[in-house]
């Protein structure tokens, strides 16, 4: 088990419920807030999402 500061990136879905989705959002996570944006700009292009977000300050992670 390893702890990381990351950035997270939250993906927000524009019809979780009649696409399924039990969730209405999605949650990733970059080592960077440069690699976040990009992350957010890519998803932004995916009309599944309708809106994503990304967190002020990096947060603490367990990675196993």
């Amino acid at each position: 088990m390893a702890i990381r500061k990351v950035w997270i990136i939250t993906a927000w879905f524009a019809n979780y419920e009649e696409m399924g989705y039990t969730s209405p959002s999605e949650e990733f996570h970059a080592d960077t807030y440069e690699e976040a944006e990009r992350m957010r700009d890519e998803l932004l292009q995916d009309p599944i999402y309708e809106n994503v977000t990304i967190e002020d300050e990096p947060e603490e992670r367990d990675f196993y």
